[in-house]
């Protein structure tokens, strides 16, 4: 008589397994997002109590997950990191320059926005080499100010040296740092940053032509 194969997979426990998978990892998103919720409320580091309550999970159901809170702090900037950054906005051929340049900016503002708490939060703990290695990442891809690069069409009339500099006045104003100090130290609103942004970026793009205007005349006259 042939013996059952002894690796065979009871398939009733194999569904089972499977749904305990999902409910874990179902319950790792939502202390993930519970995180994340609660640093963008209050822009300090939640308790696990906090975290539990908004997940609606035990405490020991995070610490199953997380063994302490900086595996935790890893744990959401992995998170983070698993979101590609978004790319440059669409732009309808219907927008003006001034319209155009307010979406821009807004398409950045609302990055900073959605990832600038977690930054804020986790640049207390760069001392932590794993920390400060995402922290680096989160910087260079999903919090990456794309700002420059979407308006290089303004300043397309001035020399390599000149764009270079005027690229880099727009990213000293609408950088990270300036964010972080307009929103969560002044308490700026979103949009009202945003208006003081397009303006500044307006200004900018207005005196890069004035002096790509003036050079001509210079060379003109000469």
């Amino acid at each position: 008589m042939k013996q059952p194969d002894k690796r065979s997979v009871d398939p009733v426990r194999a569904i089972i397994g499977d749904g305990r998978a999902l409910r874990s990892e179902r319950t790792r998103h939502n202390i993930i997002t519970a995180y994340l919720l609660l640093i963008r409320q209050t822009l300090h580091e939640p308790t696990l109590k906090q975290i539990a309550k908004i997940a609606k999970c035990s405490l020991r159901s995070i610490y199953e997950r997380m063994t302490d809170t900086h595996a935790l702090q890893l744990a959401v900037l992995d998170h983070a990191l698993g979101h590609p950054p978004r790319g440059a906005p669409v732009l309808s051929v219907d927008l003006d320059r001034d319209a155009r340049l307010r979406t821009i900016v807004r398409h950045q503002a609302e990055e900073y926005e959605k990832w600038g708490p977690l930054w804020h939060m986790a640049i207390r703990y760069r001392d932590h080499a794993d920390i400060r290695f995402r922290l680096e990442r989160l910087r260079s891809s999903v919090l990456a100010n794309r700002i420059g690069d979407s308006c290089l069409y303004a300043f397309a009339g001035c020399g390599e040296t000149d764009r270079r500099n005027w690229l880099t006045l727009v990213e000293t104003v609408t950088s990270l740092e300036n964010w972080q100090f307009l929103r969560y130290h002044q308490r700026l609103p979103f949009d009202d940053i945003c208006e003081q942004w397009t303006g500044l970026t307006r200004h900018i793009i207005v005196a890069s032509s004035i002096d790509v205007a003036s050079s001509e005349l210079l060379v003109a006259g000469n």
